[in-house]
């Protein structure tokens, strides 16, 4: 087991010991501060020989965050993987705001829909809301 200083510890750390070099990277007493199981799912479902896993986590998000790990320590088969971060994805909380307006929708359809729209779309939107404010 290799043990990190508290903070060198990192989600990137964890993820790489997930998945790739099988290594416990944490101290069990400040593991419950340290782990972030909602971003490491994020992570595992972009893969799709993980996307398994971080559904199954997903549903037993009420499981300790000692479990969640050992589960994914355990279960992913060792490989090297390279992981994006996606962000929040295209659009600004400005975009996401008008785009609903423009639509009439909700929230998550925006964002649906600004995942589909091109650059030039979004930009007609936003337009189309800049000159009305300004009338």
């Amino acid at each position: 087991m290799k043990i990190m200083e508290k903070e060198k510890v990192n989600l990137f750390d964890f993820l790489k010991s997930v998945s790739e070099t099988k290594e416990e990277l944490f101290d069990w007493e400040t593991f419950e501060k340290d782990y972030p199981p909602f971003m490491i799912n994020r992570f595992l479902a972009a893969a799709q020989d993980t996307i398994f896993y971080a559904n199954t986590m997903s549903y037993l998000s009420h499981l300790p965050k000692k479990l969640q790990y050992a589960f994914l320590l355990y279960g992913i088969d060792k490989k090297k993987r390279y992981f994006q971060y996606t962000g929040k994805g295209k659009g600004s909380a400005n975009d996401l705001k008008n785009t609903t307006k423009y639509y009439n929708c909700s929230k998550e359809q925006a964002m649906e829909y600004l995942e589909l729209l091109t650059d030039e779309q979004i930009q007609n939107i936003n337009n189309f809301f800049g000159k009305r404010i300004e009338r």
